[in-house]
Formats: C-alpha cells, structure tokens, sequence
C-alpha cells in the first residue's frame, strides 16, 4: 500500500507532474477546480517508448482551502482506437492549430490493433486527434488520413477521410 506524501503548490496556475523514473517526460498542464473531479492524460517513457494514461483525482476538503490530488492508472480511457487496415498508423494529439510534425503523430498503431488514448494536454481549447499513415512503403509515406475533435463525435459517427487511400 502507498501512503500519500503531502506536498504544497501554487493551484491559481496550472500544474504538471511527472514519474521520478529518468526517461518520463512531464504531463501536459492542468488546472486545479473546485468543480473539476478528475483529469485524465497520457504520460510517456520516452527511452522505453511506453505510455501510461493516468487520471488525476482531485479531492477537495470542506474543513480547510487543502485539495488531495490522487494519481492512478486510468482504468476506463476516455478514447478508444482501432486499426481495421492492412497498413501502421501513427496517431496523436495535434498541439498547434497548423499542427507541429515532430509531436502530432508520437505513436503507432499496427494492422489490426487497437489503443487506448487520452489527450496530452488536456487544458487546450481545441482539441485535435491526428491520424496518418505510417509510411510502410514509399507510396503511403506520412500520409494525413484525417484529424478528428474526438470530443464532437457520438459512437457510431461516420468519420471522412482527408486522403484517399482507403476509399
């Protein structure tokens, strides 16, 4: 059993964490609300290539101004992916509106698999989902298939396709 480790910060700015493990990089930001349960993202291990999506839950006290923040694995993702193509996709969280190249697409998802998914920073107004090909052949080289608002879409929606290639 893990006992908490109380620790004081500034919650009138958003806040981040990471795991003490070298390699983790930082969460996306988050703030700190009293309406706001909980927060779910992904955190990467950048050298062992692995992610975790975490939900921080946020508990308030109604005998003083303290809040306990509780880090777990996320249990239930808010997004699930799926590959029902011959071909590897790289997908990610697009984090400009013109979209940057190098962290758009951080991760991939081979023929016939399926991935969980949370945003990385889930304080951004305009939240993107980026999906490509994964440029197995010279023909499919980083193709964009589309960017979706994940958040707009009902189950059941039928999605269209920037490129052709599966059409």
């Amino acid at each position: 059993h893990v006992h908490p480790h109380p620790f004081h910060f500034d919650d009138s700015r958003p806040i981040r964490f990471r795991f003490k493990e070298y390699g983790w990089t930082w969460s996306g930001l988050f703030n700190i609300r009293s309406n706001r349960r909980e927060v779910t993202m992904r955190v990467r291990h950048k050298m062992k290539n692995h992610t975790v999506i975490v939900t921080v839950e946020v508990r308030g006290t109604k005998k003083s101004a303290t809040s306990l923040l509780v880090f777990r694995q996320c249990n239930h993702p808010p997004f699930r992916l799926e590959n029902h193509t011959m071909h590897p996709l790289c997908f990610g969280q697009a984090l400009s509106v013109l979209g940057n190249e190098e962290s758009e697409c951080d991760s991939l998802l081979l023929q016939y698999q399926s991935a969980d998914f949370a945003w990385d920073e889930p304080e951004l107004r305009r939240r993107v989902l980026t999906v490509k090909s994964s440029g197995s052949t010279s023909s499919m080289e980083d193709k964009t298939l589309g960017r979706f608002v994940l958040d707009r879409i009902a189950p059941g929606t039928a999605l269209q396709l920037e490129n052709k290639l599966f059409t």
